[in-house]
């Protein structure tokens, strides 16, 4: 929600005593909070938002990004995971590894399933890997068989849905399934959530888990150091079974609390909050 946000990036600016912001998990979010927070000064650290423009230019960026976030000319935003450009490279190695040679894209109508689809198309060329078309849905609509019908005519050998689970995802995913019972399905990680993967919770069927995959950069429990899966086990306690997003907002605050603590005395001098900032790029 673009008003939501930007009212919570206002209040935090307004506040004197806000040093630091974490936030947002979503790209589209933070293209909204990031200048208001930058023209106030303050560092803010994501658990995601990997959309490229926002800290990069190229051929993955539009127009003017990253500078426009930036009107204080100061970079204050950081993150704790890899940029699109980066999940891209790892799908399409991921994609051409399981066979596919035609994929189709589907996009969202939200920043972070364009930015990821323009990103993987620009993987995919330089990959040899051949994109048959890269084509939105509503996620309003009420059904998606005729553009599945669509998509199963091109005779494309794999599909990846590049999207936020929020955006009707799930059901893009089935339909899609049934119209292409032999194409392997490929998501990243705006849909790397229960609500998606967990047919109790309106997620896509079990049966599609064979050729259903989805790139994060979040890892499973046992890829994790001892820290990490001791993390996730206290978590579970407390909180029940973790999101994959979890562990990076505890990460995205203990990097911010990290930084505070260095550059500013232990966080009694919030004058020093440029330095805060520096610290949270260095160590992100």
């Amino acid at each position: 929600d673009p008003g939501q946000t930007s009212s919570n990036a206002v209040q935090a600016a307004a506040d004197h005593t806000t040093i630091g912001y974490i936030g947002d998990l979503d790209s589209g979010a933070s293209a909204v909070s990031i200048p208001i927070l930058n023209q106030a000064g303050i560092p803010q650290i994501s658990p995601r938002s990997t959309a490229v423009g926002l800290t990069s230019g190229g051929a993955a960026a539009a127009p003017g990004e990253p500078a426009k976030y930036y009107p204080a000319q100061v970079r204050t935003f950081a993150r704790v995971a890899p940029s699109d450009s980066v999940q891209a490279a790892v799908q399409v190695m991921l994609q051409q590894s399981l066979g596919c040679t035609k994929t189709y894209v589907l996009t969202d109508e939200e920043v972070d399933g364009e930015d990821f689809a323009t990103s993987f198309g620009v993987a995919a060329q330089r990959a040899g890997l051949r994109v048959l078309a890269t084509q939105q849905y509503d996620p309003q609509a009420l059904g998606y068989r005729a553009l599945a019908a669509t998509i199963a005519s091109s005779h494309a050998n794999c599909v990846l849905v590049s999207a936020i689970s929020g955006s009707n995802a799930g059901p893009v995913t089935r339909q899609i399934a049934a119209a292409m019972p032999k194409a392997r399905i490929f998501a990243a990680a705006g849909v790397a959530q229960s609500t998606f993967v967990d047919p109790a919770k309106g997620g896509v069927p079990l049966a599609l888990d064979p050729r259903l995959f989805i790139t994060s950069p979040a890892l499973g429990a046992a890829a994790y150091p001892r820290a990490g899966r001791e993390f996730l086990a206290r978590f579970a306690r407390i909180y029940g079974m973790p999101e994959p997003d979890a562990i990076l907002g505890y990460e995205s605050m203990r990097l911010m609390l990290s930084a505070i603590s260095t550059a500013t005395h232990g966080g009694r001098d919030r004058s020093e909050e440029r330095r805060v900032g520096k610290e949270c790029r260095s160590r992100g």
